[in-house]
């Protein structure tokens, strides 16, 4: 009246009727049909649970059990119901219990009546793939009687096991069990190591905004954005020494020809101004000296 849940992908309708013969109390042996109605897959995967299925049965009492429950007052039956299967598949055959409710149903006062279960199917794993089938065997029932009050009218539940009747084809399903599908790692192009290229500026010479080797780089923005500039050093005799530095050989012509440019565009107006202006006071400076020199000499020979 139940059967496992075997299925992972889509499943189908799955109906099946089958004929036992249970053995009640008292009364003895009295016929029983079965109709098995479920949705189960056709398809499983390898290590994956099957899901549980719900599962519905009904089960057709005879006019004879019928008989037998009137002589001892019942008027209705409830309980459940455990029935057995059998999973045969690669490396995992098992057998399984499904365990079914039975609602509470009235019992005529005569001919056959339809008692209804319903349950959820066990899960189960299987291992290898290949090919399984379910087969439905025995039943059990537990049912309680009650009286016209509600009352039970037996101690406890009325066991009836009921076996298959020989010669039936009780397969309800046959399916196929399938590796898992093997994981997929997409590839995209490979994307080269990206470096910091060099700047425009500063590239020959490793220094910020083109400045020249030996000077700061808050120096050369400040000279070139605000006009201002490091007083010169003289060297000795009076002379201005020069503060531009010595072009770096390695780096090429346009770069030297770059930083010349650079140096000159450092200084403005006033800057070239000192720097004329201080060579002319020297330039007079020597030939005062010289005057004095040539007089001094001319006095000497004279006297």
């Amino acid at each position: 009246m139940g059967v496992l849940g075997a299925g992972t992908a889509v499943s189908v309708p799955v109906s099946l009727d089958l004929n036992y013969t249970c053995t009640y109390p008292v009364i003895n042996d009295h016929p029983l049909g079965v109709k098995i109605n479920t949705n189960l897959s056709k398809t499983h995967i390898v290590g994956r649970p099957t899901p549980g299925y719900p599962i519905n049965a009904v089960g057709t009492v005879d006019g004879g059990t019928t008989q037998a429950l009137g002589l001892v007052s019942v008027k209705t039956v409830e309980g459940t119901a455990d029935a057995r299967i059998h999973v045969d598949a690669p490396g995992s055959g098992s057998n399984q219990t499904v365990s079914l409710n039975v609602a509470r149903t009235p019992v005529p006062a005569s001919g056959p009546f339809d008692i209804r279960t319903s349950g959820i199917a066990p899960s189960v794993t299987f291992t290898r793939p290949g090919n399984g089938r379910i087969m439905v065997d025995d039943l059990t029932l537990h049912l309680i009687g009650r009286n016209a009050n509600g009352d039970q009218v037996n101690q406890g539940s009325l066991n009836a096991p009921c076996r298959l009747d020989p010669g039936q084809n009780n397969q309800l399903l046959s399916f196929a069990i399938k590796e898992p599908p093997a994981p997929t790692h997409p590839t995209g192009p490979t994307t080269p190591g990206s470096g910091t290229a060099p700047s425009a500026s500063g590239a020959a010479t490793g220094s910020p905004s083109g400045s020249l080797p030996g000077t700061s780089a808050s120096a050369s923005a400040g000279a070139g954005a605000h006009g201002t500039h490091s007083t010169p050093s003289r060297a000795p005799g009076g002379s201005t020494a020069s503060a531009e530095p010595e072009p770096d050989p390695a780096a090429g012509g346009s770069d030297r020809a770059q930083a010349s440019g650079d140096a000159v565009g450092g200084w403005d107006t006033a800057d070239l101004i000192l720097v004329v202006g201080g060579g002319l006071v020297a330039v007079a400076a020597a030939l005062y000296a010289g005057s004095l020199f040539l007089k001094r000499r001319g006095a000497g020979g004279g006297s």
